[in-house]
């Protein structure tokens, strides 16, 4: 009996130790990861200061603070988003060691300004969480469309419209990073801006990765044709807007501008972007990307601008 006390104390010491060996390297929370626990529980009263505004989110505070801040209506994946138990595994985490582990410490700190920045705006009714944007019934049968959801930044009178896609590779929103900070930017030049969340990885019903970027895109048209449905409430004008997709959102962002696709603005007859930017990510679903030549890919594509007028005026950063 004693050794099989003893077997067991040591498989529980090295079962501890494991969990907090991963927790210190990648801020992830074993447990939660394989489905044993929930999202920490945030006290209401903490994300305000002594005078009921909301206090400043800091570093030291949880990524689960983040994600169940009120400003985002209890959609936990619309500051940075994965599949449901690894959301919850990376909860528990400072967003300082969170950042850490994911090699992006040196853009903490902007993060954490566009996140106060955008929490300051809600306060002031300068923006607000856009839900809904698929129908309810579209929704009854797929419940992972409910996380197509936006925040919403109102931007000068008659200034144009920003819609920011943030990246991940499909299997994750970095919004934190490729969302709040770009929008922040755009929206203190007086450009309206929308922050797109998306399903990601099996949310799109897809998995395999060609088939969930291709998911992916249609969740971009979606969101686009709720927009123009909706420009009157927003005070928008969808004639005069431009993309800026980053990584997985750059290729939405080609994937509905450019007139080869079979969910591109043109098919769905919505209206084309003046402008897009995407930023590392190009025209993924074409046979040419195992190239990786930035000649090769810019010249198929002046190949499509001169046969046809498909294609709205791009900036392209490799």
């Amino acid at each position: 009996m004693k050794i099989v006390c003893g077997a067991l104390a040591a498989l529980l010491f090295c079962v501890a130790g494991a969990i907090w060996y991963v927790y210190q390297k990648k801020a992830v929370f074993l447990p939660a990861l394989f489905g044993l626990c929930g999202f920490p529980k945030i006290k209401e009263s903490c994300y305000y200061d002594g005078s009921g505004h909301f206090r400043p989110a800091t570093k030291e505070d949880k990524v689960g603070f983040f994600m169940q801040h009120p400003i985002f209506g209890g959609f936990y994946h619309m500051f940075f988003n994965l599949e449901d138990n690894a959301l919850k595994a990376i909860a528990p985490a400072k967003y300082k060691d969170f950042m850490q582990a994911q090699g992006r410490a040196e853009q903490t700190d902007t993060s954490l300004d566009a996140f106060n920045y955008l929490t300051g705006l809600v306060e002031k009714g300068q923006a607000k969480l856009v839900s809904g944007l698929y129908p309810q019934e579209a929704m009854k049968d797929h419940p992972y469309r409910s996380h197509l959801t936006g925040m919403f930044y109102y931007g000068q009178p008659g200034k144009p419209l920003a819609i920011v896609v943030p990246g991940g590779g499909f299997i994750s929103n970095v919004t934190d990073c490729e969302g709040y900070p770009i929008a922040m930017e755009l929206h203190k030049m007086g450009y309206s801006v929308f922050v797109l969340s998306y399903p990601i990885g099996k949310q799109l019903g897809e998995t395999e990765p060609l088939k969930q970027g291709q998911a992916a895109a249609k969740e971009l048209t979606q969101a686009i044709r709720y927009l123009t449905n909706h420009q009157k409430e927003l005070a928008i004008c969808m004639d005069d807007y431009a993309i800026f997709g980053f990584s997985a959102g750059g290729l939405m962002t080609t994937a509905y501008s450019f007139a080869s696709y079979a969910d591109c603005c043109h098919n769905h007859h919505l209206p084309r972007p003046k402008a897009i930017f995407p930023m590392y990510g190009l025209d993924c679903f074409e046979s040419y990307l195992p190239y990786r030549s930035s000649s090769f890919i810019l010249a198929h594509i002046a190949s499509q601008r001169a046969l046809s007028w498909h294609l709205p005026p791009a900036l392209f950063i490799l």
